[in-house]
């Protein structure tokens, strides 16, 4: 029996994956999540970390709404 990856802050290692098993990843932890942005890998560092989020977290579609992250 395999052992699901972990979340490392905010990171996660899925380079011995085998993803044809079509197992589901689970996600649980803080993660670095930013609204209606895509951020190439390169420039993580150069952000804050306002945009890490704790999952599993439930927001709506509206940025400024209070249950976005």
């Amino acid at each position: 029996m395999s052992t699901s990856p972990v979340n490392a802050d905010g990171a996660i290692d899925l380079s011995d994956r085998d993803f044809s098993r079509g197992d589901a990843i689970p996600l649980t932890g803080p993660w670095e999540f930013y609204w209606s942005e895509l951020i190439p890998p390169g420039e993580f560092s150069d952000r804050d970390l306002a945009g890490r989020v704790e999952l599993p977290h439930e927001w709506g579609d509206d940025p400024e709404d209070a249950s976005t992250p």
